[in-house]
C-alpha cells in the first residue's frame, strides 16, 4: 500500500471511531435556523441550528468617521457530545467567504458583508446574492463536518484531490476568525474580480473598501446552514467634545441640539440623527440633499452641526427615532446667531433658542 493510501486508511479508520461514538451519543438532525439564547451583548448577533450557534460582534456600535471596524465571528457546537453536520447550501445570502479551514476544500461555511445602509437578512438575500467563483489548483469536496463537543473546533471530510482523489478526514481546525474594515465593500466589484478575494488563509488582512462616511451600515455573516447573524452600525461625523465657556462670535456659531428625557434626568447619548437643510429661494423651500448630515449625539446628549455647507438662509430640519417613534424638528438659520434647540422625549416638546453675539456668554457641554 502506497504511504499516501495508507495515510487516507488512518484517517478514515480514525472518523470512523468518533462517527461510532457520535451515533451511540446521537446523530444530528439537519433543521431550519431557530432561536437560542440572548446574544450577550448590544455588539453582537447569533442564530442557531443544528445544534450550532454562528456569531458575530463589533467592537462598537457606534463609531466616527475615521475610525475602523473590527469584526468577530465563529460558528460553535452547542451540544455536549460530538455533532456530525452533512454539508449544504442554504444560504440566506452570500459574500465574500471566510477561510475557517483551507480555502481550496470546497465548501468554505461562512461567508461575510460589511454594506451601506440598514439591512435585514430577508433583505440582505436580495442584495448580496452574488456568488464568489474562486478557483484552486488543487480541491476537494466536503460531504460532512464533524464538531467537538462544546466547541468551535472540527473536522472536515470529503473527498480531496491534489494529484488523486481520496476520501479523507482533515483537522481539527478552529471555526473562529476575527478582521478588521475602514470602510464598507462593493459587493459587485468584489465578486467580479479574476481571483475573488476569501479571507482567512488567503486574505489574513483586510479587503479593498470605500470609507465610512456618516450613516448606518450592516454586518451579516451566514452560514451553508442557513443561519444569519445581523449587526448594524452607525457612524456619526468627527466631532470634539469639550466642556467650558462658549462665547458666542460675530459669525453664526451653527446649530446645537441637545435631546433630554422628560423627567430631566439623566443623558440620551448615541442617538442616530439625521440633519437636512431646507432653503429659501424666491419664496420656495428646496431640500438641499447634498448638504445633508448624520450624527450621533455624545454622551451628554448634544449634536452640534458648527460648519453648515449651505449659505444664505435656510431651515435645518432633524429627523430621528426613539422609544419607537419618529420626530421632525425644524429650527432655523439666523444670520449671526447660534441656533440652539433642545427636545424633550418621548414628549417631542422642543424650545429654541437663538443667542446673538457679543451679547450672552453660557457654559455648555457639545
Amino acid at each position: 500500500m502506497s504511504p499516501r493510501r495508507a495515510e487516507a486508511s488512518a484517517r478514515a479508520i480514525a472518523l470512523f471511531g468518533i462517527v461510532v461514538a457520535v451515533s451511540i451519543l446521537g446523530f444530528a438532525t439537519f433543521v431550519p435556523a431557530t432561536n437560542g439564547p440572548a446574544p450577550s451583548g448590544p455588539g453582537t448577533a447569533a442564530s442557531y441550528a443544528n445544534g450550532l450557534s454562528l456569531e458575530a460582534s463589533v467592537n462598537s456600535t457606534q463609531l466616527e468617521q475615521g475610525q475602523s471596524l473590527e469584526v468577530s465571528l465563529s460558528l460553535t457546537n452547542t451540544q455536549p457530545a460530538y455533532n456530525v453536520v452533512p454539508a449544504a447550501s442554504q444560504w440566506q445570502f452570500e459574500g465574500v467567504p471566510v477561510a475557517l479551514w483551507p480555502a481550496c476544500y470546497y465548501l468554505l461555511p461562512v461567508q461575510v458583508v460589511v454594506v451601506e445602509g440598514n439591512f435585514t437578512a430577508e433583505q440582505l438575500h436580495l442584495l448580496a446574492n452574488t456568488t464568489s467563483n474562486y478557483q484552486c489548483m488543487e480541491g476537494g469536496r466536503i460531504n460532512q463536518v464533524l464538531f467537538q463537543p462544546q466547541s468551535d473546533q472540527a473536522h472536515i471530510a470529503g473527498n480531496v484531490c491534489i494529484s488523486n482523489c481520496y476520501y479523507e478526514t482533515l483537522g481539527p481546525y478552529r471555526l473562529e476568525f476575527n478582521f478588521t474594515t475602514t470602510g464598507y465593500w462593493n459587493l459587485q466589484a468584489l465578486t467580479s474580480e479574476l481571483n475573488p478575494p476569501i479571507l482567512g488563509a488567503l486574505a489574513p488582512g483586510s479587503l479593498p473598501s470605500l470609507p465610512f462616511a456618516p450613516g448606518v451600515y450592516t454586518i451579516g455573516v451566514a452560514d451553508e446552514w442557513g443561519q444569519a447573524a445581523v449587526l448594524h452600525v452607525a457612524v456619526g461625523s468627527s466631532s470634539t467634545t469639550t466642556s467650558g465657556t462658549c462665547t458666542i462670535s460675530a459669525e453664526p456659531t451653527g446649530f446645537f441640539l441637545h435631546l433630554v428625557p422628560d423627567s430631566g434626568v439623566g443623558q440620551i447619548p448615541g442617538l442616530i440623527v439625521r440633519a437636512t437643510p431646507i432653503v429659501e429661494c424666491g419664496g420656495s423651500t428646496t431640500a438641499d440633499i447634498s448638504a445633508e448630515g448624520a450624527y450621533v449625539t455624545n454622551s451628554s446628549g448634544w449634536a452640534v452641526l458648527s460648519n453648515p455647507e449651505v449659505s444664505g438662509n435656510f431651515y435645518l430640519v432633524y429627523n430621528f427615532g426613539f422609544s419607537g417613534h419618529e420626530y421632525n424638528v425644524t429650527a432655523s438659520w439666523q444670520p449671526e446667531e447660534g441656533t440652539f434647540t433642545t427636545v424633550s422625549l418621548p414628549s417631542g416638546s422642543v424650545t429654541t433658542v437663538y443667542l446673538a453675539p457679543k451679547s450672552c456668554n453660557f457654559t455648555c457641554t457639545y
